[in-house]
């Protein structure tokens, strides 16, 4: 439709503009009848009724509905009436209770031929009537469904309500060709044909709460023809529980699961026939994943007491869940209503913190075998109970054990704490490792982490001291400090975490409390004189997801005034003093005027600074460098720069400096060598008598340098400042003549070249240093031996505008994981400014290495390499390895980027391939036999030169000498 006609969508809140109110047209019956149920809601109804009026499409009736109200709802709706004839104002005879009896009556009452439904509290949107009646004219549908947005009244905030179902218009003939679109159960923003209404004498439910339930399957269940709009129709406020609580969120009452089970019973009833089999099965799905969700999740909050009566009231409706519909849960899904079905409480809550991502083994295996008769390796035994579904006992319990450990949130629990004296708490704990990831794992550190809930950096590390094993679980203790510095703030709340690492790898989890804690009052205070005068003393508590946490004591008001002064006073300190902290990063205004005056120091001749990739990487040439130089001149000291909140820093076992601050000011301008891979600052000068090792990070596919069209229509300046910037390099590590005729000349570097080839390489080049790390690499990482090891390292990716904003992997994971199996494990290593997220169902077959620093240790425990247009190709090939690029954007790549030094389609060191059923097949075919090894060797000679393993050494020998 076009013209006047045409759907309106806006994208904000609409502000009603205050027009003169026009009647209906005369002698035309209203296109449309909007019933308003009310009840003692005389604050929101004026609003409400307003946004019906004042409507783009004003050829409408209003029926207002009063259930009786005690307030002044039924004068203020007939005030309105008063001045507008399209209003009219009933009442019920009697308070119903609900909004079931005034829909009803205003829907008999109504003189349109379509109706909608509107609470005192929502609002039309401005184009709703429009929009519906627009879709409405010539369609024949039974029912017009539009979008509905949600506005939280509180925060000012959007949130949405099942968008996806209204991405697209869709014209559904029945709701078996579309039963996804049973989710929506509410009546309103909807617009329903008064016809189709008495011809299957369907009426909103009078007799009970969550009626909108049960009258939404009914339409479902008896439409022919529903149309879907993608416009906003309606804005349903969600407003603060104190405020206003609704029937949805008072969910701490026994009465209000009997009235959604009451509700679903008759859901049942009216599907019972079985003519709508896809929309009987989707409401019961929609049970598991909303309706008995709902109060699974307030367990966690909730008492013993009631969340067993809650539990036993879900169970018969979870119970006769059909198992084709159960095997569309994840395995998480399964847990959490196994767990309900047990009848325990605590293992709902231990299976609400797993799917929450919190811990990553299902709770306590061993009595919920006995009471469920399964086995942890998810064969079901011979006494099984027969009430429950056999599709939740399949739960592949062995997943669990594949899980890497430094992808594995572990499950530590507070078994005891003790005030050591007025300044340490010592904590006893234990860290459930029922499937033995840190028995495998052997040589590992523990600490607690107390940070600042305020949203600051603030936090302390206190050494974890390992007990020993005890019936699957590693007991432990640590002494606890509150840190020094904390926000400036009143009613400071801490928290606990706990990690685990080994190397640079290392995973964080919560630390929680299972039951109350005893002595809770205790006191600990900061180890300072201003936080004593202050009384700064601190307890433990549980937090409302049963975690542990310090909470800061309350004061008198005249010890809160003392506290006010000491944090003035200590704030105004710390951010006069922290601006000249070596480590505080420094304002970029004043970058290089100090960086001038720290090149007038005395240079430093036996000092080293490094970097990899800007400060985000302890890894690549620069650290293969700096550990060959370790050894071969220990006199010399090793700097490492990184950038701020880089959590590989504690790895490294150098002094490091945070980019951008006093400290890296300080040792750029002195440091007597520099080695990075890829650039420093723009306000680096390098100083006479500087010696700077340029590695670089790659041999080039795309064009770099002066042949980047970029560079080609770059400004004087840019190209001086890029000049500038290849002239500071006084040695270039090449690792092939390909680089040199490609890199070296589109970079305009007139240097030495040190032709040992990648430092980072050295590793990849020794056949028998592979055999001997092999094992010991899969035991770091958690990877079973026998798994079969896909390594997918794409390049980086950014939008067509240059905007450096994360993409999302291109892969259909769960296609993924049903084409390759569980003995095929996917490794995924983004580019280092890209992120991703995995979903916690594929972890034991998807796995996220973006932290795993060395990518050379992912290169000799992969058995194929999957890239696009990545300079990882070039390194893997020295390992003679099946490589596949999944090259899916590749005419747009090649047309839309910078362009290429070759042709990868003619130079391919593997299979190219397009769509992901293609890469599946041929990576099925590459673990199975080699395939075009010749191409390989082809590429691997074309563009790597002979890579010796000893480029460190030889580079550090030119470059540094013998000692």
């Amino acid at each position: 439709m076009g013209g006047s006609e045409s759907i309106v969508e806006i994208n904000e809140r609409p502000e009603l503009e205050r027009l003169p109110v026009q009647g209906p047209i005369r002698g035309t019956r209203p296109d449309i009848t909007v019933v308003i149920a009310v009840y003692n809601d005389s604050h929101n109804l004026i609003t409400s009724i307003e946004s019906a009026q004042y409507q783009t499409h004003n050829n409408v009736e209003i029926i207002v509905v009063d259930d009786c109200s005690t307030d002044d709802s039924h004068e203020k709706a007939l005030e309105l009436a008063s001045s507008d004839s399209r209003i009219r104002v009933l009442q019920t005879p009697r308070n119903s209770g609900g909004v079931g009896a005034p829909r009803n009556v205003g829907r008999r009452a109504a003189l349109a031929e379509w109706i909608t439904f509107l609470d005192s509290d929502d609002e039309l949107d401005v184009h709703a009537c429009k929009n519906l009646i627009n879709a409405a004219k010539g369609s024949n549908a039974d029912v017009i469904a539009g979008k509905t947005k949600r506005f939280h009244v509180a925060t000012g905030r959007w949130s949405g309500w099942h968008a996806r179902l209204y991405s697209d218009p869709l014209l559904i003939e029945g709701i078996e060709s579309f039963p996804e679109l049973a989710i929506d159960t509410i009546a309103v923003g909807k617009l329903f044909s008064k016809q189709f209404l008495d011809d299957n004498n369907i009426y909103c439910p009078e007799d009970i709460h969550y009626e909108d339930l049960v009258f939404t399957a009914q339409i479902y269940k008896k439409s022919n023809l529903i149309k879907i709009i993608c416009e906003s129709t309606y804005v349903w406020k969600i407003y603060p529980v104190v405020e206003r609580k609704s029937i949805t969120n008072q969910r701490d009452s026994i009465k209000n699961v009997e009235y959604r089970l009451e509700a679903l019973a008759r859901i049942k009833s009216i599907m019972s026939d079985g003519a709508s089999p896809a929309l009987a099965d989707r409401l019961q799905l929609k049970i598991l994943r909303h309706d008995a969700r709902l109060y699974l999740n307030d367990i966690a909050k909730h008492d013993d007491g009631l969340s067993e009566e809650i539990l036993r009231l879900l169970r018969p409706q979870i119970a006769e869940i059909q198992n084709h519909v159960i095997s569309k849960l994840d395995d998480q899904e399964k847990i959490l209503y196994l767990a309900a079905l047990s009848g325990i409480p605590s293992r709902v809550r231990w299976a609400l913190r797993m799917i929450r991502g919190m811990v990553s083994a299902p709770p306590s295996i061993s009595p919920f075998s006995e009471r469920n008769n399964f086995s942890a390796n998810g064969e079901t035994t011979s006494h099984v109970d027969e009430s429950i579904p056999t599709e939740f006992l399949n739960i592949p319990f062995s997943n669990y054990i594949e899980i890497p450990w430094f992808k594995y949130a572990f499950y530590h629990e507070v078994t005891k704490f003790k005030r050591i004296n007025k300044y340490i708490y010592r904590i006893h704990g234990q860290t459930n490792d029922q499937f033995e990831h840190l028995s495998d794992l052997k040589n590992f550190d523990m600490n607690i982490v107390v940070f600042s809930r305020s949203g600051d950096r603030t936090r302390k590390l206190a050494r974890v001291n390992v007990l020993g094993w005890h019936a699957g679980n590693l007991t432990w203790e640590a002494d606890v400090l509150i840190p020094e510095a904390l926000p400036h703030q009143g009613n400071l709340k801490l928290g606990f975490m706990v990690q685990v690492a080994r190397d640079s790898l290392h995973v964080t989890g919560h630390l929680f409390v299972a039951t109350k804690i005893p002595n809770r009052k205790s006191l600990i205070v900061r180890q300072n004189y201003g936080a004593r005068l202050s009384r700064e003393a601190f307890y433990i508590y549980r937090t409302v997801d049963t975690t542990a946490g310090l909470r800061q004591r309350k004061v008198s008001d005249k010890r809160t005034v003392i506290r006010s002064m000491y944090h003035s006073i200590s704030h105004v300190c710390k951010q006069t003093l922290g601006r000249f902290s070596a480590e505080t990063q420094v304002r970029s205004r004043y970058l290089a005027p100090i960086s001038r005056l720290f090149r007038s120091f005395v240079l430093r001749e036996g000092c080293v600074l490094f970097e990899s990739h800007m400060g985000k990487s302890y890894s690549d040439s620069p650290k293969a460098i700096s550990l060959a130089l370790a050894k071969a001149r220990p006199d010399l000291k090793q700097i490492w720069s990184f950038a701020p909140g880089f959590d590989h820093a504690l790895s490294c076992a150098h002094e490091t400096v945070v980019r951008g601050s006093l400290g890296y000011l300080r040792a750029l301008a002195t440091s007597k060598y520099l080695v990075d891979n890829q650039s420093w600052p723009s306000y680096f000068r390098k100083r006479s008598g500087q010696t700077y090792l340029q590695t670089w990070h790659g041999v080039p596919l795309k064009l770099m340098g002066y042949d980047m069209p970029t560079m080609k229509s770059a400004s004087p300046d840019k190209r001086v400042a890029f000049k500038r910037t290849i002239d500071a390099w006084d040695y270039l590590c090449n690792p092939s003549p390909f680089f040199e005729e490609t890199f070296v000349k589109s970079v305009g570097y007139r240097g030495e070249l040190l032709p040992y080839g990648s430092p980072r390489n050295d590793e990849l080049v020794s056949s028998a240093k592979q055999e001997l790390c092999l094992e010991a690499i899969r035991t770091q990482l958690g990877i079973r031996t026998n798994r079969k090891v896909v390594l997918y390292a794409p390049t980086f990716r950014a939008s067509n505008s240059g905007s450096k904003r994360p993409l999302s992997l291109n892969l259909d994971l769960q296609e993924w994981v049903e084409a390759l199996g569980s003995d095929t494990l996917l490794l995924v290593r983004p580019h280092y400014l890209n992120k991703l997220t995995i979903p916690m169902k594929f972890s034991h077959n998807i796995i996220d290495v973006s932290n795993v620093d060395n990518i050379s240790e992912l290169y000799l425990i992969a058995d194929i390499l999957i890239t696009d247009y990545s300079s990882v190709m070039f390194d893997y090939s020295i390992l003679n390895k099946p490589i596949i690029l999944y090259a899916y954007d590749l005419e747009s790549y090649v047309r839309d980027e910078r362009g290429t030094y070759f042709d990868i389609t003619e130079f391919a060191p593997g299979r190219i391939v397009k769509s992901q059923h293609e890469l599946a097949h041929a990576i099925s075919e590459a673990l199975v036999s080699d395939v075009a090894p010749e191409q390989r060797v082809l590429f691997q000679e074309r563009f790597m030169g002979a890579e010796t393993g000893h480029a460190s050494e030889d580079a550090i020998t030119r470059v540094w000498g013998e000692k």
